[in-house]
Order: structure tokens, then sequence, then C-alpha cells
């Protein structure tokens, strides 16, 4: 064990550190908006890619896992899997293994968010949100890290939070509030804490990023008066782009993130500054 601080000299490369050439990262969710950037982001670290989606973007996934090949030189693989069943994870990692036989990072992305989360709404929509947002994220999670402590090399988890984890989005007057999504965000961000600790013994970083709003596609078809009244509860009065979300991604499935684990990186312009 070292005691002693690294000279100028000794400190890696932080270019070298996030350079992913030649290992493999998985990517839930892949055809929304933060999924696909995520994805693109990696593999231009010389990652090679796996995606998932649901069966309806079974046509967008391909072209997305093409432009990627054909940009980077890398793999890039997609698979339709509802992350929330058990038999299409297993499914899922039987691919990966039969692909390319390891992983070295995986990102949580997948999740659903209900248009009616009211708190009278239907229970089967507050139960699908757990489903997907909890219990999804916890299934691949560890089928990765299975894999991972297989290969005996660590490796990375990621969550994906959001700031509605933290703090429950403010709506203007006489609005309900949504129940189902800030709940599971909350749950998915705790269970990165416990799964930290689980697997912090296999090298294995567990860590969350939690987006503002961004602007992904989830927001398409709102008016301006809601993007008004959002943004100016936002410190910087704007939302992000995908630009400014897959940094956090680059940075927990890089080597750039080798000392951070139980962590939550919030993406969100300030808004739980307040």
């Amino acid at each position: 064990m070292r005691w002693t601080a690294l000279q100028l000299d000794e400190q890696r490369s932080v270019k070298d550190m996030l350079d992913m050439t030649g290992r493999v990262s998985l990517i839930t969710g892949g055809s929304g908006g933060i999924g696909r950037a995520s994805a693109r982001a990696l593999a231009e670290m010389g990652s090679h890619v796996v995606i998932t989606g649901t069966e309806r973007s079974r046509e967008k996934m391909k072209g997305y896992t093409q432009y990627i090949e054909e940009t980077f030189g890398v793999r890039a693989v997609s698979v339709v899997c509802d992350v929330s069943r058990e038999e299409d994870v297993n499914a899922l990692f039987g691919v990966i293994r039969e692909e390319f036989g390891d992983l070295h990072a995986a990102f949580m992305n997948a999740g659903f968010f209900p248009r009616g989360d009211l708190a009278d709404g239907p229970v089967s929509e507050f139960e699908r949100c757990l489903s997907v947002d909890v219990t999804g994220a916890l299934l691949c999670a560890r089928a990765a890290a299975n894999l991972m402590i297989e290969k005996g090399h660590g490796g990375s988890l990621i969550m994906n939070g959001s700031m509605t984890g933290h703090h429950i989005n403010r709506r203007e007057d006489g609005d309900r509030y949504g129940v189902a999504y800030p709940a599971a965000k909350a749950a998915a961000i705790h269970l990165t804490r416990a799964l930290a600790a689980d697997y912090a013994q296999y090298g294995i970083r567990v860590n969350s990023v939690s987006p503002g709003y961004i602007l992904s596609g989830i927001h398409d078809g709102r008016t301006q008066d809601y993007f008004d009244y959002t943004s100016a509860n936002v410190p910087m009065k704007r939302y992000g782009t995908l630009d400014e979300i897959v940094g956090a991604v680059v940075y927990y499935a890089s080597d750039l993130s080798a000392y951070t684990t139980g962590a939550d990186l919030l993406v969100d312009g300030g808004y739980c500054i307040w």
C-alpha cells in the first residue's frame, strides 16, 4: 500500500484514463435521447456498445447501431429487452456473452414515466414505473456484476436517477404532482448506494447520474408556457442538452472515476440548489 502522494511525472494521462478502447458497455433504454447519446459518447471513447429498447424501437435501434459502427469503428449491437422481465434480462446477457464474452460498464438508463402520474391514478401505472426504474435496474445491474465478477476485472455500474429523486419538481398553482416517478427515482438512487457497498469488494463501482430538465425528447409536444415556467425554476434559466449529460456517464464508465462509488452526480442546471 502506498502512503505518499503521486508526483507530477507519476500521474496518469487524463486522455489515457478516458480511453475505453476494446471495452464493452451496455446501455439500457438505448433508443431514447440520453441512451443513444450515451452510447455514442462511449463508442467515441473506443468502447463496443450494446443498447436495448422495446419492440417498437427495434428499427430505430438498428439505425443507431449502424451509425455508431460506421462513425467510430466499434461493434454495436441492439437487443429488444423489457428490463423488468427477468427472462428478457437473462436473454440479453446471453447475447452479450455470445457476441463479446465480457462487459466492463453498464448504464441502467431504461425508464418508464407515467403520463398520468397522480396519487389517485391506476396502481398498475405506479407498479410499472417501479418495475422498470427500480426492479429493472436491479436485474440488469446484478447480471452485469455477476459477469464482471466472473471475469475478475471489476467494472462500473451506472444508475439513471433524476433530480426528481432528490426534489419534487415545482408545478404551477393548481397543478397536480406526480408520485410514482419521484418515488422510483429516489429508490434508484438509494439502490445505487446499497449496491456500491455490496460490490466494492469485487472492484465494481456503482454510481448514479441524476439529470434535470434535459432536451432528450421526453418533453416533445409541450407548450411554450410549460418551457417558460419550468426553465424559470432552474438557476441557469434553461434546459440542458444531450451533450451536457453524457460527460457524467463517460466519467463514471471510464477510469477517471476509479475512486468514486456510491455517488450521485446531479446534472440539473442547479435546480436542486433551492
